[in-house]
């Protein structure tokens, strides 16, 4: 092999590694976004039916008014108030940010209070239809139910009370007569099925989601896997073989220059020099054995001297980081993108890679004073073909970390934040 395809080689390997810069996720990574998806979609569940929740005290107002008589009211009046706080005061929870609303237990204690509430208002009546019709609203209310076993229990609990008040309701069964009133309750038995099918069918579909997550997540690290031992491999031939080649073809033409004055041999020997630097840097690149050998934290103080000896930029590394996580080749990759980027598109002088690891969290910050970046140029550079950032993003959103572009006076400030993993 020749310097020149020696040459060729590196260049190929350099726009590899620049170019889709994926590493490994083991295969053991929790479900931490199969879990948000759960989390997410109860407390959405939760925030729709506090809303109804409030709907629901309205009625009932309005039933109190329209379909019971004066004398009533008081005692009605006494509960609204009670249950109108209480709405409120869910509902203000539900919205509250870190909110513990959606809690299997809280959701319990508020399905128990919701019916206690609407059979106590139907209690305090003298009888009639227009109270009567406020029950149906228990029904509604456990359409947004993400449990399907607490459905159950509450709608079980509301047909029984149905029935109970429809057969002992004063004005009902006298004016209906028993084959009405049965057929009344076979009505409300048949929406609480309905309700219930609703929920059994939102819970399987939740199930699904988080079937196709999990099963997202499983081929994305069978991708990065791919990806990592293919790195591997490249940047084992190129440094036992190519680069074995030049330093040896170095080591020759070092023997030939000190028994000569040719100017050409030394010129040579400076050339085979750099190439050698250029293709550890490859190798590095590609796939760093620092990272396996002494950790991510070394890897960082490395790339920064790296990038800083090649481009010019005064790039510190501070550091911070004593632990080994599954997600440190990602973290890597991250890195690893974002630098060449402040090389290749910041024209900053100075930058900064911060590597800390906060409460079970591993936090990248890297920093440069260039000419910034705008979400504006972010989208153009995508549509240009540019997806480094955008394929990053991603692989750290499947990660459950997140990377956020924080606003800075001068310059660009990316923050990539992924839990820690054993």
């Amino acid at each position: 092999m020749t310097v020149g395809d020696t040459v060729v080689l590196t260049a190929k390997a350099v726009e590899f590694c620049e170019g889709d810069a994926m590493t490994a996720i083991s295969a053991d990574v929790d479900g931490s976004d199969v879990h948000e998806i759960r989390e997410n979609h109860q407390l959405l569940s939760v925030r729709a039916a506090a809303l109804l929740r409030l709907a629901v005290v309205g009625l009932m107002a309005g039933a109190m008014v329209l379909g019971t008589g004066m004398h009533e009211w008081f005692a009605q009046s006494v509960l609204l108030v009670i249950y109108g706080a209480g709405a409120i005061w869910v509902a203000v929870l539900a919205f509250r940010k870190g909110t513990s609303a959606a809690h299997p237990t809280t959701q319990t204690v508020v399905a128990v209070v919701d019916v206690t509430a609407i059979c106590i208002f139907e209690l305090l009546s003298d009888g009639g239809y227009t109270p009567l019709a406020v029950m149906v609203l228990l029904a509604l209310l456990v359409v947004l139910e993400v449990s399907a076993r607490r459905a159950a229990a509450i709608l079980a609990v509301s047909a029984v009370a149905f029935t109970a008040v429809v057969v002992f309701d004063p004005v009902m069964l006298p004016d209906l007569g028993w084959a009405k009133t049965i057929f009344v309750c076979a009505l409300f038995a048949f929406l609480c099925c309905t309700v219930l099918a609703v929920v059994a069918t939102q819970q399987r579909h939740l199930g699904e989601i988080e079937r196709l997550s999990a099963s997202r997540r499983a081929l994305l690290a069978d991708t990065m896997t791919a990806f990592d031992d293919e790195r591997r491999q490249l940047s084992e031939s190129l440094h036992d073989g190519p680069l074995q080649l030049v330093m040896a073809a170095r080591f020759d033409i070092s023997e030939a220059a000190k028994a000569s004055t040719d100017d050409r041999l030394h010129r040579a020997l400076s050339s085979l020099r750099e190439v050698i630097g250029r293709m550890r840097e490859a190798t590095f690149l590609l796939h760093p054995a620092v990272l396996d050998q002494a950790g991510l934290a070394e890897a960082a103080q490395k790339l920064a001297s790296i990038t800083e000896n090649r481009s010019g930029i005064d790039i510190s590394a501070e550091v911070d980081y004593p632990v080994r996580s599954s997600v440190d080749p990602l973290v890597f990759a991250v890195m690893r993108e974002l630098v060449s980027n402040v090389e290749r598109h910041s024209g900053a002088a100075q930058a900064r890679i911060e590597l800390r690891a906060v409460d079970r969290v591993c936090r990248l910050d890297v920093v440069d004073d260039g000419v910034g970046i705008s979400p504006e140029t972010l989208s153009r550079r995508l549509a240009e073909g540019h997806i480094g950032i955008a394929s990053h993003r991603t692989r750290v959103e499947a990660a459950g970390g997140r990377m956020t572009f924080i606003p800075t006076a001068v310059g660009t400030h990316v923050r990539v934040e992924l839990p820690l993993l054993q």
